[in-house]
């Protein structure tokens, strides 16, 4: 259950790759195993819960990912579709959270772009 402060991980996720494949079918391909994919996403999601309760590992994690999805190939006009499809899944998924808690979360895929070189 998610109280009124906490993103809805499984409603963000859903909504997340409900639209990058909507936008972008061709990558659908690259997930083999959906399962995995989706806990992965939610393991980055909570990454970035976690720091704003102080966890300070968030940088590393997502200069990790930046580094993996650098390797297959992400362009500029996927990551900026990527970037619309979190930022529809952190409105579907943080419908009770603030406008400063939902900041948190797009700021983290900046840090992500950055990791990437966009």
């Amino acid at each position: 259950m998610v109280d009124g402060t906490e993103l809805d991980f499984a409603m963000a996720t859903s909504k997340f790759y409900e639209v990058l494949f909507e936008k972008m079918p061709e990558l659908e391909g690259l997930f083999g195993d959906e399962l995995k994919q989706a806990n992965m996403f939610i393991v980055a999601l909570q990454s970035i819960a976690d720091k704003a309760q102080g966890d300070r590992n968030l940088a590393d994690y997502m200069k990790m990912l930046g580094e993996k999805h650098r390797k297959v190939g992400l362009n500029r006009f996927q990551m900026e579709l990527g970037r619309e499809a979190f930022e529809q899944a952190v409105e579907a998924g943080g419908k009770n959270l603030d406008r400063e808690q939902k900041q948190r979360y797009l700021d983290a895929f900046t840090e992500l772009e950055r990791a990437m070189g966009f």
